[in-house]
């Protein structure tokens, strides 16, 4: 996958921060295209500051009201990880709160076949 190309004022801290957690280790490819659609976001809003507000934060999540559920959730986690890391330098940035997590689905309950379907289901190959 190509590195992003991240194009807001926050482009030089998205770099900064996708690296970072690179050399952690981590692939890190996936979120980094998360985070590009929220710096697609931050363009299409005219946004121009140097800071992440709740309203700004709000609005992603606005934004994000047409996905899955567990898609919101995950595209969120990235956005709300880079917001704490703009925070470390600068405590005025706003880091949102965690957002919860509903599960949509419950575990499966496993199937277990009898003897006799298994045996009925079985065909020999004809040759």
């Amino acid at each position: 996958m190509k590195p992003i190309c991240f194009k807001s004022p926050l482009a030089e801290r998205m770099d900064r921060f996708v690296r970072l957690r690179q050399a952690s280790g981590r692939d890190y490819q996936s979120q980094a295209y998360l985070l590009g659609r929220f710096d697609r976001f931050l363009i299409e809003e005219g946004f121009n500051d140097n800071r992440i507000t709740r309203e700004l934060t709000e609005g992603y999540q606005q934004a994000l009201t047409h996905l899955a559920q567990t898609t919101r959730y995950i595209r969120f986690c990235v956005v709300r990880q880079f917001c704490e890391y703009l925070a470390l330098d600068d405590p005025q940035n706003y880091v949102p709160l965690p957002m919860r997590h509903v599960s949509t689905r419950g575990a499966r309950v496993p199937y277990i076949y009898s003897k006799e379907q298994i045996k009925a289901s079985y065909r020999p190959q004809e040759r």
